[in-house]
C-alpha cells in the first residue's frame, strides 16, 4: 500500500542532508552496557526531553525516510517509493511509543517534541499539552475560524495547511478546516517552537529516538540542553538512540550522555526493564467516541475563549473558563512589597492571622526596600528596620537589605527599584500571578505574566493564604505596528495612548499589546509600556512572551514557568492599531499624564533641571539611551542633571558619559525623587521649577514642591532637553 503522506508532498528534488547512510549495530556486550548507563541517567535526571523522529515508527509497519530503504533515498535514486505494510489509520504505537508515555508518567519525562506525522504519539495516550508536533499531524484539522481542532479516524487528504472541505462543528462557528501538516516550504509552528526550546533550555536530559538530526532548526533544539547558562551553569547531557550516526553523536559524547546504535524498541525495552517498569499495553479506543470527546472538549473552550489575563487567572483557580467582572479566587505565585507598605501589610497579617501564624510560603514573598531609603529621616529608617525584622521573623528567603553607606552608597547586596529589580533577580516569570503594594506593579506584564498592584490589606490576606479574591477585568488590545524610527522609545508610545485613551480609559481594564514594534522591542522597553497601564487606570498590562522573553527568564532563573497565549477568537472590550512609523517623540505637560503634547511644540518651554530614573525610565537601557545622547553632542548640559550610573560600552561608562555632560549621579539606584520623599531624598524638587522627568507621574507636589512643573518624556527627550535649556525633540542631536 501507498506512503499517502510522502506522495501528498509538493515535489522537492533536494531535501537536504545526507541520504542512504549505512545503519550500524552495536555489539550485543556495548548495548548492554549502554543500557546500563541510559539507566542511571534516567534514574539521575530531573527534568528530561525527548524528541523523537521516524525511526521510532518503523517497527509498526511505516517506512522512514533517510535510511537505506527510506522514502527520501528512494526518491533520490529515482526508484519506487517504498510500502506501508499498514494504513497509517491502523497503526499502532510502537513499544517506544508506549515506553515514552510510562516515563512521562512518573513526572521525569516532561516534554515530548516530534517530528513524526503519523499521530503515533497522541493515540498512544501521551497527553497533547506536553506533545509539540512540529511537522504537524495526518490525523487533525484545525478551524482557521476559531482555531479549534478535531482528531480523526482516517488520514487527512491536504498538506500545507489546505482547506479540507470540511467545517467546524463548534456551535456556531461553522469556519473552514484545514489539516495541520506542513509541505516544504511551510514555517515550523512558531508557538510550538517557542516551547521547545524553552523545554530544552530546563531540561537536564535530553534524549533523541529514531531520527538523524539533519533538519533545521528542530535538529538542534537538543543542543539547547547540553548548553551552560548563567542561571545554570551545570550543563544537561544528552543522549541519541539512531541507526545512523548523527552529526550531533560527538557532543552526546562530550555532554557526560550516549550514543547507541541499535533499534529504539530494543533500547526502550531495556531500559523499562532497568527501572522496573512496564509497558503499558496499547488499548484503541472506540474512534467515534474519541472524537466525539475531543469536539465536546474543544467546543467547551471554544465557546469560551480567553484573552492572556482571562487565561492566566483560569489557570490559578478553580474555574477552567472565567468570564470579565467574574469574581475569582487566585492562587498567587508571588507577592512583593516594600519599605513604604511591607510594615503596614506585616502588621494586617499579624493582626489578622495571630502573632504567631507563618506566611503561606516563605519563598513566593519578596521583599525589597527601595524608596525611602538613603535619607536622615527616622520614620522612612523605621520602616526599613521592621521590615528586616519581618524578614527574619519569617525566615523570608528573597529579602533585598539595603545598608545606608552615606553618599547615597549602598551594600552590594541592595537590588535597587523593586520592579527592575524583580525582572533581574529573576522573578517575573510568563504565565504567572504576581501582586504588590504598588501601583506599578503592572511592569511585570511585560513577561506576559498578570501583574498588578495591591493595597496593604490585600497584601496581608495574601501572606496567611496565598491566594486572593480578584474580579477578572476585560482586556483592551493595542496593536503596535510598523518598524519603531531610531528617535522613538516605548515611553513615546506609552505617553501617546495615554493621551489618546485618558487616564481614565482605561480603568479597571487589562491593556494587552501586540504587533511588529511590540516584538521587535527589548524586554526593558516592554517593561516601560506596561509599567504606566495605571496611569491610563488598567488593572494590568501584558504583552505576549516570544523568544525574547524566554532569553531574558531563562538567564535569571532555572524555575519551569508555562506561558500563556490568547485564544485566537478571544474577546477585547475595544482594539486600538498604531502605526509607531507615524508617531513622534512625545511628553506628557503637567499636570496630567494624558496632557500629550509632542516635544517639537513644547520647545518655548523653559526648564530647570531632567530627572532621569526611576522604574519606567531608570533602567539599563534608559540610561544607555540618555548617554548615547549625551556622547553625540559631546556638549555640556544646561539644565541640572540628575541620573543614576550603569556600566556602559565602547570604553566608557554611562556614568564618565554623564559626568562628562555635567550630570549630578548617586553612588547607588532608588526611586528617589519619583515619589517626593523626605526634603533629602536625591534630586528631589525642594523648590518651584521645571523639570523633565522620565518619572511616570506628574501631578502637583509628585516629584517634591506642590507648585513644581513635571513634564514627562522618554530618556531621549530628557538628554535632548538637558542639553537644549528647553523642552527639545531629540532628533535636533541626532
Amino acid at each position: 500500500m501507498s506512503l499517502g503522506y510522502a506522495e501528498k508532498l509538493s515535489f522537492k528534488e533536494d531535501v537536504g542532508g545526507s541520504l542512504g547512510a549505512p545503519e550500524v549495530f552495536d555489539a550485543a556486550t556495548e548495548l548492554a552496557q549502554s543500557i546500563e548507563k541510559l539507566i542511571q541517567l534516567v534514574s539521575e535526571a530531573r527534568s528530561i526531553i525527548a524528541f523523537t523522529g521516524a525511526g521510532i515508527s518503523t517497527s509498526t509497519g511505516i517506512p522512514d525516510f533517510r535510511g537505506p530503504n527510506g522514502v527520501w533515498t528512494a526518491q533520490k535514486l529515482g526508484t519506487a517509493l517504498p510500502k506501508a505494510t499498514v494504513e497509517f489509520a491502523n497503526a499502532a504505537p510502537s513499544l517506544t511509543h508506549q515506553a515514552l508515555l510510562a516515563l512521562h508518567g512518573t513526572g521525569k519525562l516532561k516534554y515530548l517534541v516530534s517530528q513524526n506525522v503519523d499521530g503515533l504519539h497522541r493515540r498512544s495516550g501521551f497527553p497533547a499539552a506536553a506533545l509539540a508536533e512540529l511537522h504537524g499531524n495526518c490525523f487533525l484539522e484545525r478551524c482557521s475560524t476559531c482555531g479549534a481542532t478535531f482528531t480523526r479516524d482516517f488520514e487527512v487528504e491536504t498538506v500545507g495547511f489546505m482547506e479540507t472541505g470540511r467545517f467546524c462543528e463548534v456551535q456556531g462557528c461553522r469556519g473552514p478546516l484545514t489539516d495541520t501538516v506542513l509541505d516544504w516550504d511551510d514555517a515550523l509552528p512558531a508557538k510550538e517552537l517557542k516551547e521547545a526550546e524553552l523545554r530544552a533550555k530546563h531540561a537536564d536530559l535530553a534524549i533523541c529516538l529514531g531520527t538523524s538530526l539533519q533538519i533545521r532548526p528542530a535538529c538542534n533544539l537538543p543542543l539547547r540542553t547540553v548548553r551552560v547558562y548563567k542561571d545554570r551553569p551545570q550543563a544537561g547531557k544528552l543522549v541519541i538512540v539512531n541507526l545512523q550516526r548523527t552529526q550531533h553523536d560527538k557532543k552526546a559524547l562530550t555532554s557526560g550522555g550516549l550514543v547507541i546504535h541499535a533499534r529504539t524498541d530494543d533500547v526502550m525495552r531495556g531500559l523499562m526493564a532497568g527501572l522496573h517498569m512496564q509497558v503499558p499495553e496499547y488499548k484503541r479506543l472506540d474512534t467515534f467516541v474519541l472524537e466525539v470527546a475531543l469536539i465536546e472538549q474543544e467546543a467547551k473552550r471554544v465557546k469560551s475563549p480567553m484573552t492572556m489575563t482571562e487565561k492566566i487567572i483560569a489557570n490559578h483557580s478553580d474555574s477552567s473558563v472565567v468570564r470579565p467582572g467574574s469574581n475569582i479566587w487566585t492562587r498567587v505565585d508571588k507577592l512583593m512589597t516594600h519599605d513604604v507598605c511591607g510594615p503596614g501589610t506585616f502588621g494586617i497579617f499579624q493582626k489578622e492571622f495571630g502573632e504567631n501564624a507563618e506566611v503561606w510560603d516563605r519563598e513566593r514573598v519578596v521583599l525589597m526596600p527601595d524608596h525611602y531609603i538613603f535619607t536622615s529621616d527616622e520614620r522612612a529608617n523605621r520602616n526599613v528596620d521592621i521590615l528586616r525584622d519581618m524578614a527574619k521573623r519569617y525566615n523570608i528567603k528573597y529579602f533585598y537589605d539595603i545598608t545606608d553607606r552615606s553618599d547615597f552608597r549602598a551594600n552590594p547586596d541592595y537590588k535597587g527599584v523593586c520592579h527592575v529589580a524583580l525582572a533581574q533577580e529573576g522573578h517575573c516569570k510568563p504565565g504567572e500571578v504576581m501582586f504588590g503594594t504598588d501601583s506599578h506593579t503592572c511592569n511585570a506584564g511585560a513577561f506576559g505574566q498578570f501583574a498588578t498592584g495591591v493595597g496593604n490589606t490585600d497584601a496581608g490576606f495574601i501572606l496567611g493564604t496565598g491566594k486572593l479574591l480578584i474580579k477578572v477585568p476585560p482586556t483592551m488590545r493595542f496593536e503596535m505596528v510598523g518598524q519603531m524610527p531610531p528617535y522613538l522609545l516605548a515611553k513615546d508610545l506609552i505617553l501617546h495612548i495615554i493621551g489618546e485613551i485618558s487616564v481614565a480609559g482605561g480603568t479597571y481594564r487589562a491593556m494587552e499589546f501586540s504587533g511588529e514594534a511590540i516584538s521587535n522591542m527589548s524586554m526593558e522597553e516592554r517593561m516601560t509600556i506596561c509599567n504606566m497601564v495605571i496611569e491610563a487606570g488598567g488593572k494590568n498590562g501584558m504583552c505576549p512572551p516570544d523568544e525574547t522573553t524566554f532569553d531574558y527568564v531563562t538567564q535569571r532563573t532555572s524555575e519551569p514557568f508555562e506561558p500563556v497565549y490568547a485564544d485566537s477568537a478571544a474577546q477585547y472590550v475595544e482594539s486600538f492599531r498604531f502605526d509607531v512609523t507615524k508617531l513622534e517623540p512625545t511628553v506628557a505637560a503637567p499636570h496630567s499624564p494624558d496632557n500629550r503634547k509632542l516635544a517639537r511644540e513644547c520647545r518655548h518651554v523653559k526648564i530647570d533641571r531632567v530627572y532621569i530614573g526611576s522604574c519606567t525610565g531608570g533602567k539599563t537601557e534608559d540610561f544607555m539611551a540618555a548617554a548615547k545622547l549625551f556622547h553625540a553632542a559631546g556638549q555640556q548640559v544646561w539644565a541640572d542633571v540628575y541620573a543614576l550610573p550603569v556600566p556602559g560600552c565602547g570604553g566608557k561608562t554611562a556614568a564618565q558619559i554623564f559626568e562628562a555632560a555635567g550630570c549630578i549621579t548617586p553612588a547607588a539606584p532608588s526611586c528617589a525623587a519619583c515619589l517626593g520623599g523626605p526634603r533629602d531624598t536625591f534630586a528631589r524638587m525642594n523648590e518651584a521649577q521645571v523639570c523633565v522627568s522620565t518619572t511616570n507621574r506628574n501631578f502637583p507636589g509628585r516629584m517634591g514642591h506642590k507648585d513644581g512643573q513635571v513634564y514627562l518624556a522618554s530618556p531621549f527627550t530628557a538628554a535632548a532637553s538637558a542639553l537644549a535649556g528647553h523642552v527639545a525633540d531629540p532628533r535636533d542631536y541626532m
